[in-house]
């Protein structure tokens, strides 16, 4: 698969998770956020045939709404854990889709417990390291979304 098919697995992978587990309506963007802006980065490392990381950003303004549609609630209190193990899982949600729309039917891997962590755009791993492709998406609420996919060593 190449760049452009990978791209557009990710892409599509993920929109299909926002839609059916957010029940958000995404559209694909150019842009990201500036690097100022907080996000909150959900990391899901993977090992197998490929190690790496699958690292989903998501704009910490709209981390609520994405959490109380995600647990189905009115309302999440925003500095109580739930929020970060509701993004934890979200991010497992991807990381899962992604590998298995990624990866050959026969690959074995492995995906570790996510971490979550609130930070600036400028200091993800998304902008710091080097990764195989990135998706930009933005849902119907203005949301900014991005995953991408971060190799590691290669067995």
């Amino acid at each position: 698969m190449n760049s452009t098919e990978l791209s557009q697995v990710l892409t599509d992978t993920v929109a299909n998770v926002l839609e059916e587990a957010v029940y958000a309506l995404v559209d694909r963007e150019q842009e990201f956020c500036d690097d100022d802006t907080l996000v909150v980065e959900s990391l899901v490392a993977f090992s197998g045939t490929y190690t790496g990381t699958i690292a989903l950003e998501v704009e910490a303004s709209g981390v609520l709404p994405l959490v109380n549609d995600f647990l189905g609630c009115d309302s999440v209190d925003p500095l109580s854990n739930p929020s970060s193990e509701a993004m934890g899982g979200l991010a497992n949600i991807v990381a899962g889709r992604v590998l298995e729309a990624w990866l050959p039917e026969e690959t074995n891997y492995g995906i570790g417990i996510p971490s979550v962590e609130t930070k600036k755009h400028s200091e993800t791993r998304l902008v710091n390291e080097p990764h195989v492709c990135v998706a930009k998406l933005r849902t119907d609420s203005g949301t900014h979304v991005a995953v991408a996919i971060l190799l590691g060593v290669w067995s």
